[in-house]
C-alpha cells in the first residue's frame, strides 16, 4: 500500500471549531510527521518549550516526541478539505487539506500541543492529499472490520455501540 511507505508530513492546528470555516492553522513549529506501522498511526512531532533564563530572557528549545495510536484507541480518521475562509485565513485551508483523528481516551493525546478533548487536527501539504485521503479509507475500512468480528463473537442480531 503506497501511504504505508510515506510519511505525510503535517502541522498541528491551534484550534478545532464546530465549523469548518471556522478552522485556524496552526503554528509551524508545531510540525511533525505522520505514518502508519503495524496497525497504529505514529506521530512524530516538535514541541515547543518555553522558559526564562536567569536574565529573564526567553528561551525556546524544541523537543521531538513520538507517540503511538493503536487502532483499538482510535475512534474515526477523517480526511477533510476545507472550504476558503476569507476572512480569517484567505485560501490556505482551501490549499491545505487536513487530516482529523479522534480518540477514544483522553490519554491517548496527552502532550500533544494543540489538541482540543479527544480531537487532534493535523493540517497537511497540499501535495499528501492522495495518501492522506487512502490512509483514512484504510484506516476506516480496518476500524470496520473490528467492529464487524465483534458482531460475529457476540452473535447478536444487534450492531454493538459505536465507540
Amino acid at each position: 500500500m503506497f501511504f504505508m511507505e510515506n510519511s505525510l508530513a503535517f502541522w498541528l492546528d491551534k484550534e478545532i471549531g464546530h465549523s469548518e470555516r471556522n478552522q485556524s492553522v496552526g503554528n509551524k513549529n508545531d510540525t511533525g510527521l505522520l505514518r502508519f506501522e503495524a496497525d497504529e498511526i505514529i506521530l512524530e512531532f516538535t514541541a515547543q518549550k518555553r522558559e526564562l533564563d536567569d536574565m529573564a530572557l526567553l528561551k525556546q528549545q524544541f523537543d521531538v516526541q513520538v507517540r503511538a495510536l493503536p487502532l483499538s484507541l482510535i475512534q474515526t480518521v477523517e480526511y477533510k478539505q476545507w472550504y476558503p475562509n476569507w476572512y480569517a485565513e484567505g485560501l490556505k485551508s482551501f490549499w491545505n487539506p487536513k487530516l482529523v483523528i479522534t480518540v477514544k481516551s483522553l490519554m491517548a493525546l496527552e502532550g500533544i500541543p494543540n489538541v482540543r478533548g479527544n480531537v487532534i487536527s493535523l493540517t497537511l501539504e497540499r501535495k499528501d492529499r492522495q495518501v492522506a485521503r487512502a490512509l483514512a479509507a484504510h484506516i476506516t475500512m480496518l476500524l470496520a472490520e473490528e467492529r464487524l468480528k465483534l458482531i460475529e463473537e457476540k452473535g447478536q442480531n444487534q450492531l454493538p455501540p459505536h465507540s
